[in-house]
């Protein structure tokens, strides 16, 4: 684990409860989810309590947890350094009730199954060991949903999962499954349409008889045309969209190369409630929130993850910190950029020169020139030792 601050905080999820109104007068509020990624970047259990503290200041009352095999369960045995106990993934869920926090587990156990396979004994369980990967490199990604023994495998870890886990909702992925329906079996069932369908009902079926609501990211079904009208309307859509003028939709290629489509369109006229997901790209959060307002969407999800930020230490509290200004005055922020006032909230003690430094990192500025001003300022990297509180102006200053 590393808990410093060059620790690249996964900071993501927020959620706006959207009324049945009209676009124009629909109120924004409600769940506002943030997302903090163990499975790729694991965090000592006081890294999680400071940053839910944190964001609770923010105004978030959600937090989703990524924990992709990080979590040791009767089910899956871990190593120590590679896992956290279970009692002590039950001290994080409980440290953010007590914030007033519901937890979301965050788990990938179709495709994105990596951290899964290292472990010795389940790698057979992977569709790559069976028939040749469509995505280059050799790593084994996606669990094979033709073989009995992988339902097994995943039906007594989500029963696991629900044992630390107490709250109802559960986002079990399903994006970027490139690898599945490589298998001879798997082959037959893709070809007529039905593979990923039916590892979606499965999660589904699993998670109902748990009590407890699927979520999913829902960039596949670009990939699998009909299948979303199949659904139970009961799944919730996590529709993430990192381009920076996400208004202007149908105009541009999509995900993968697929025709930009109006998902929360689509979704709206099924049945579906679902989330709209940004990331930090430069105008990105702004226009995917004013694509999700003209929708009865449910939520809005800032996806974060720690290989892709570099330019900022801790750079995701103010990602946070100007999501959350734009939920909570959308009329200002729709002329005005949230960016210096987020830093401002996080650091107060900047200066202003500093402000607009640190606030350029996440607009469509000179990057490199942000950078090299912070480089010279207080903002400088932390030598030695670990604070307390990693998050406080004191640390990362």
């Amino acid at each position: 684990m590393r808990q410093n601050r060059q620790s690249l905080v996964c900071a993501s999820c927020l959620l706006l409860l959207a009324g049945a109104l009209s676009a124009a007068d629909r109120p924004v509020g409600g769940w506002r989810i943030a997302q903090l990624c163990l499975a790729r970047q694991m965090e000592t259990p006081s890294f999680c309590s400071n940053y839910i503290d944190h964001v609770a200041a923010l105004g978030y009352n959600a937090i989703q947890l990524y924990v992709t095999a990080r979590v040791e369960m009767p089910t899956f045995a871990l190593p120590p350094g590679e896992r956290y106990r279970a009692d002590e993934m039950r001290g994080i869920v409980r440290h953010a009730i007590e914030k007033g926090m519901e937890v979301i587990p965050y788990v990938e156990i179709y495709g994105h199954a990596d951290l899964f396979f290292k472990h010795p004994g389940l790698e057979r369980l992977s569709a790559e060991k069976r028939a040749k990967p469509r995505l280059p490199g050799g790593m084994l990604h996606t669990f094979c949903f033709s073989d009995p023994e992988v339902r097994a495998f995943v039906r007594s870890y989500l029963h696991d999962l629900a044992e630390i886990f107490p709250g109802k909702n559960v986002n079990v992925g399903m994006d970027e499954v490139f690898n599945g329906g490589i298998c001879p079996e798997c082959r037959a069932k893709d070809a007529r349409g039905d593979l990923f369908y039916e590892g979606v009902m499965f999660f589904h079926d699993e998670l109902a008889k748990l009590g407890k609501r699927m979520w999913m990211w829902d960039d596949f079904f670009a990939f699998h045309p009909g299948t979303v009208e199949r659904l139970p309307r009961d799944i919730m859509m996590c529709h993430w969209d990192y381009d920076g003028d996400v208004s202007d939709r149908g105009s541009r290629v999509g995900f993968a190369g697929r025709r930009r489509t109006d998902d929360l369109a689509l979704y709206d006229r099924l049945g579906f409630e679902a989330i709209a997901c940004c990331w930090n790209c430069p105008g990105n959060a702004e226009s995917l929130f004013a694509y999700a307002c003209r929708h009865t969407t449910v939520g809005f999800l800032v996806t974060t993850w720690p290989e892709m930020q570099t330019s900022f230490p801790m750079g995701w509290l103010p990602v946070n910190a100007a999501v959350s200004l734009l939920l909570d005055h959308p009329e200002k922020y729709k002329a005005v950029d949230p960016y210096a006032d987020a830093v401002r909230r996080i650091l107060p003690s900047l200066s202003g020169p500093e402000i607009e430094a640190a606030a350029s990192l996440f607009r469509a500025g000179p990057r490199e020139v942000a950078v090299a001003v912070l480089k010279a300022s207080r903002l400088s990297a932390l030598e030695s030792g670990v604070p307390e509180d990693p998050f406080s102006e004191s640390a990362i200053m």
